[in-house]
């Protein structure tokens, strides 16, 4: 297509099956303004592409290696993710984008997120339906929701479970869906709220105690933490 110039308009409508609350729309933005575009000359783009994943590779097994080819591996890839930006021609001025809010509730088959583009800026699905994906139908986004529709607090205490890269988007869907408190700085990031904290199950197994009980063995005071201790 964009051999050809090809550049008829397109609509891409995305919408769900099933009743739920929208999160992950603010993402959407940033990611079709990076991704929205072609490079002049694709072929030379795609072999530097090759050349940085390469590096990436070689970068990853010099980390307890020479120091020396360390340094001069991550200034080569320096120069070939430049070389890949100034090649990039941005197309995001030619699309137009419509969305609900992070937070609305959403109807099965009503549409959550509208695109109006040429075909030729490839904002191909995947720059915008994993966010979506993974912030609306989370887990802790259902369950936090579900929650506060009860009347009852909702305390999001995943780090047992989650990795630390994803807890600040995973937090920021709880809090959308109604969570009042998270166990770490990490999930309150995006919206924040400092961690309420936690205490291992190995410190219950070495006072054998219950966690009511434990909290009043151990005289540490911690001022700044909210006065309960809870996880989903």
């Amino acid at each position: 297509m964009e051999r050809i110039g090809h550049r008829e308009v397109a609509t891409v409508q995305v919408f769900q099956k099933q009743q739920a609350v929208l999160c992950g729309v603010g993402e959407i933005p940033r990611d079709l303004v990076l991704g929205v575009g072609h490079y002049r000359d694709p072929a030379r783009a795609f072999d530097w592409f090759d050349e940085l994943i390469e590096l990436k590779k070689r970068i990853r097994s010099l980390y307890r290696g020479d120091p020396v080819k360390l340094r001069e591996a991550l200034e080569q890839r320096r120069r070939v993710e430049g070389a890949l930006d100034k090649e990039w021609i941005s197309h995001a001025d030619d699309i137009k984008v419509y969305t609900l809010r992070d937070g609305d509730p959403m109807a099965p088959m009503e549409t959550a997120l509208l695109i109006e583009g040429p075909l030729g800026s490839s904002f191909i699905s995947r720059h915008f339906t994993w966010v979506l994906a993974r912030r609306t139908g989370s887990r802790p986004m259902f369950r936090s929701h579900q929650g506060s529709k009860w009347g009852k607090p909702v305390f999001f205490f995943p780090a047992r479970f989650d990795h630390w890269a994803v807890q600040g988007g995973d937090g920021y869907a709880a809090s959308i869906g109604g969570a009042e408190s998270v166990s770490t700085d990490a999930q309150g990031e995006w919206w924040g709220m400092k961690g309420a904290g936690t205490i291992p199950h190995s410190l219950i197994a070495a006072l054998r105690a219950t966690p009511l009980r434990r909290l009043n063995i151990l005289p540490i005071p911690f001022p700044n933490a909210p006065g309960c201790v809870g996880r989903l």
